[in-house]
């Protein structure tokens, strides 16, 4: 027999499921036109200013709720139409927002929430909880490393026992490496900066081979 607490939250994860369509259904167009269409993006900006900050900010929050919408070509983007710092600012902003909804989500609400975009094994294999007294340092690391998982970790983290308010502004910390070549690239292609934009792509894409395969080993461990 059901428990209120299990209807409840049964009743959340049909809630979040239908969510989600509806997300592939009037999202996922939107957010590609920024990434197929910058320039278009850029001049809408220029026409609304905050608005368009705003609208950054909520596509990157949205991007991390909903795993299955792209993640690097969103902060290309912005680096492409708000520049190098300004980009990397409201891509974290954003990005932090996400990660607050998915990790509240999954410490009330349980596994189901997290299954609907993960793999019950990718979740098995989270290095979050093999050694809790230095799961904080653990969950640095893992953001900062480059190619890695972070939408899955984004859920994870409402499985630990880490104060989320403070772990939150340390994977801050931790993404802007990988976020800030991705606003480099976007404002080097922003300023017609072929070359530059290229070979920072590349470098961005070797560490993030590099730093998949890191991520993989370190999931191999028992």
């Amino acid at each position: 027999m059901l428990t209120p607490r299990k209807k409840r939250s049964l009743f959340i994860l049909a809630a979040f499921v239908l969510a989600m369509g509806l997300a592939c259904a009037l999202l996922f167009k939107p957010v590609v036109s920024v990434v197929e269409n910058p320039v278009a993006f850029r001049a809408w900006v220029d026409a609304h200013r905050m608005i368009g900050r705003l609208a950054m900010i909520g596509l990157m929050t949205v991007q991390v709720i909903f795993a299955f919408l792209p993640g690097e070509p969103m902060e290309i983007a912005a680096g492409y139409v708000f520049g190098v710092w300004e980009g990397l600012l409201l891509c974290l902003t954003g990005a932090t927002i996400g990660c607050l909804v998915t990790a509240n989500l999954t410490r009330r609400h349980g596994r189901g929430i997290m299954t609907a975009f993960f793999s019950q094994e990718q979740i098995d294999k989270l290095p979050f909880f093999r050694n809790p007294e230095k799961q904080m340092l653990t969950v640095f690391l893992l953001y900062l490393i480059p190619g890695s998982p972070k939408d899955l970790f984004n859920y994870a983290l409402g499985f630990t026992r880490l104060n989320i308010p403070r772990t939150l502004a340390l994977t801050a910390v931790a993404r802007i490496p990988s976020v800030i070549t991705s606003t480099i690239s976007g404002h080097a292609l922003g300023s017609q900066d072929v070359p530059a934009a290229l070979i920072t792509l590349a470098a961005t894409g070797i560490l993030s081979l590099l730093g998949l395969i890191l991520y993989r080993r370190m999931c191999a461990k028992p």
